[in-house]
């Protein structure tokens, strides 16, 4: 009888089993499924491509410093034109794709090849050169490369009392008889950046020449324009140079740059994207997480991931916790330009190097927020095959099209993927590659994309294809990386150099604390919350078998937010949304942060604008835009505390659209300056934009 009974109970499991295992592939029979022979092929295309990619610079570019694809030619720094900030604040004559790449041997598991790379690293690259570069690219890829080519490459056994004997934890690529020759040359470059430091502030000028240091005497001659990734993104480098070499210089220099940047913070919490490094004052005051601010937070972050350092982590908690209040979206997907005083919404824009906060989110454990935040970016890779420079999230439409291989959207994926082992994040990077192999490949190397809707190629590589983006697609399909051990004690820095550091800090090292918000000192600005967060996911809408992001209910809405229509899609969509587990979900029919009380609508701010100019002309708007005008929305072109604005009459507001009318499609600095008030919400008025100037520095060219 107990026979019987235990033989009925493993029949029932085995046909529950089975049902579960069939019903979860029904559900998903779009969903690849990712044995480790398939990722292996997959590793071993992208390290195919990644060699294909530097051979091909090293056969035709070597000893310059990157590659052309299309003309099968060569770049170095510009001579003929001083002023080509494009080209010269990257490349300085240093070799340096050569430089950039090292590591990338180590992860590919290719020793022969990484000592061929190390010698000639010792026998072609020098500083003492007639360029004049920008300090924080030649510090992440030329000094990041140095550190970890030599934390690799170091021999023997590790001495207390000789930091420099430190050695990679990883064994493998260890060559007995290098004696610390790349530490050498990244000292040497260490000191020759040193006179960028000598400001008032200590926020370094943005430009150093190599050999000559500042114009003029005390740099009168150099802008005192910087942003605030570039100024603030270089403590992982020199910390791991100080440490390494015993000398506080470089990790004293720049904690103090990065907490002159934060310390000039806005009382809500945010930093801006440009700053006068002589005098501390914001010159655009556009918070965000694109470009001129992004790695800023990453090295938050990481600077405490690396270290242990509280300091660090408290900055980063207080600085994400503004994000999330003021930049990110009601429903958590986008994080988009903000006044950094007062948090109003500045542009519906993003730009491709925003990508990176997904992953720097799931390194600290937000997974939450990283799964929701990477997702548009998935689906504007799958609708163009490449992720656009600048896309505008009311239009829905890519408005600079073009994809120099950027990496930030793959090394977020990657580290999703780790944390999750969601093969989803599998599937999305197998396209990024076989994308890449199809739209880039030419037969010297890998062309970046001009323009992603007609394909047409630019002729040019830059270095960090084979430092980042081609790694990181490796990383991702590598299922036994030391270098992604939960154990590791590396970090990636924002070019893809894996550092880690020997000894705790230095005794002797004045170390400035973050100052507290100067409108509230007792209250962190950590404290604040979220409410405004509405996410569109809820999880009493998920099938009990949903266990991966494409099964999500919130994975239809990121797919409308990016436009993203797959054909095979479309009787679908006609007649309805639907997840993958058959739960009807319409997208929200309006454009989430716009639609929020706590931000400009910039839409109904140009709407009234419009309506007061054609009333004020006494034109008659009921023939012109019907129907257009705000609901219950007052409008003063100069702003008084004096005056009421006057108000207008509340009519029936337009449904959204992705095309809207030509007059619509403005740059924000048009509402920017716009007094505003919702009479039916609230008889106070928003304080008006701070008029700011667009940034000049991208710290990723």
């Amino acid at each position: 009888m107990h026979g019987t009974a235990t033989l009925a109970s493993l029949t029932a499991s085995r046909l529950v089993v089975s049902l579960l295992v069939l019903f979860s592939w029904c559900h998903g029979v779009d969903a690849a499924f990712y044995s480790s022979q398939r990722k292996a092929e997959l590793r071993e295309m992208a390290a195919e491509t990644w060699r294909h990619a530097y051979n091909s610079y090293k056969r035709v570019a070597f000893p310059a410093d990157e590659l052309l694809p299309l003309s099968c030619g060569k770049q170095g720094h510009d001579r003929s034109n001083p002023n080509n900030g494009a080209v010269n604040d990257v490349l300085g004559d240093y070799a340096l794709t050569l430089v950039d790449s090292l590591d990338t041997f180590a992860m590919l598991n290719d020793k022969f090849a990484f000592e061929q790379a190390i010698r000639e690293t010792i026998e072609h690259v020098s500083f003492d050169v007639d360029s004049r570069v920008q300090v924080f690219e030649v510090t992440i890829r030329m000094m990041g490369g140095l550190l970890s080519g030599h934390l690799l490459a170091m021999p023997g056994t590790y001495n207390r009392s000789d930091p420099s004997t430190y050695h990679s934890s990883i064994r493998g690529f260890s060559l007995p008889w290098y004696r610390s020759e790349l530490l050498h040359i990244a000292h040497d470059l260490g000191r020759r950046l040193l006179p960028a430091f000598e400001t008032p502030t200590g926020i370094p000028f943005a430009r150093v020449h190599l050999q000559r240091g500042l114009r003029g005497k005390g740099g009168k001659g150099e802008s005192g324009e910087t942003c605030s990734a570039g100024a603030g993104s270089l403590l992982l480098e020199f910390i791991t140079l100080s440490r390494l070499t015993s000398d506080p210089t470089f990790e004293a220099l720049a904690r103090r740059a990065f907490l002159a940047i934060w310390d000039r913070r806005s009382d809500i919490g945010l930093i801006g994207n440009t700053i006068d490094a002589r005098s501390g004052a914001w010159m655009h005051g556009a918070a965000g997480t694109g470009a001129g601010i992004d790695s800023f937070y990453e090295y938050a972050a990481k600077a405490y991931v690396l270290t242990g350092e509280e300091d660090y982590f408290r900055v980063w908690e207080a600085g994400y916790a503004a994000l999330q209040r003021y930049v990110r979206t009601g429903d958590g997907f986008w994080y988009r330009g903000a006044n950094m005083q007062t948090g109003q919404l500045t542009s519906v824009l993003v730009d491709s190097l925003a990508a990176f906060m997904p992953g720097v989110q799931t390194l600290m454990g937000d997974l939450d927020s990283a799964t929701r935040s990477h997702a548009p970016y998935a689906f504007l890779w799958l609708r163009y095959g490449g992720l656009p420079e600048l896309y505008d999230t009311h239009r829905r439409q890519a408005v600079q099209l073009g994809y120099p291989l950027r990496p930030e959207y793959i090394e977020s994926n990657m580290y999703l993927y780790q944390a999750t082992k969601d093969d989803w994040y599998l599937e999305l990077a197998e396209q990024v590659l076989h994308d890449i192999n199809n739209k880039t490949r030419v037969d010297c190397g890998l062309a970046a994309v001009f323009n992603l809707e007609t394909g047409k190629l630019e002729d040019k590589m830059p270095s960090f294809v084979t430092s980042e983006t081609l790694k990181y697609l490796y990383l991702t399909f590598d299922e036994n990386s030391p270098f992604l051990r939960d154990d590791s004690a590396f970090v990636f820095t924002t070019e893809g150099h894996p550092l880690e550091i020997p000894l705790p800090p230095f005794d002797s090292v004045s170390r400035p604390s973050p100052s507290p918000p100067a409108n509230s000192p007792s209250t962190p600005t950590s404290a604040l919350t979220c409410a405004a967060h509405e996410p569109v996911y809820d999880q009493r809408h998920a099938h009990f078998l949903s266990l991966s992001m494409n099964q999500r209910v919130d994975w239809e809405h990121a797919r409308w937010l990016a436009g993203y229509q797959p054909q095979d899609e479309q009787r679908e969509v006609d007649e309805g949304r639907w997840t993958r587990n058959g739960w009807c979900e319409m997208p929200l029919g309006e454009d989430p942060v716009v639609a929020s009380a706590r931000f400009v609508d910039p839409l109904q701010t140009i709407r009234a604008l419009v309506l007061n100019y054609l009333r004020s002309a006494a034109s008659v708007t009921s023939n012109i835009l019907p129907g257009l005008a705000p609901s219950a929305l007052s409008v003063s072109l100069t702003p008084s505390a004096d005056a009421a604005p006057p108000s207008l009459p509340a009519e029936p507001s337009l449904p959204p659209s992705p095309n809207p009318p030509a007059f619509l499609l403005v740059q924000p600095s048009v509402f920017a300056n716009l007094h505003l008030s919702r009479t039916k919400a609230s008889s106070s008025s928003l304080p008006p934009q701070q008029a700011t100037k667009s940034p000049t520095l991208d710290p990723r060219n």
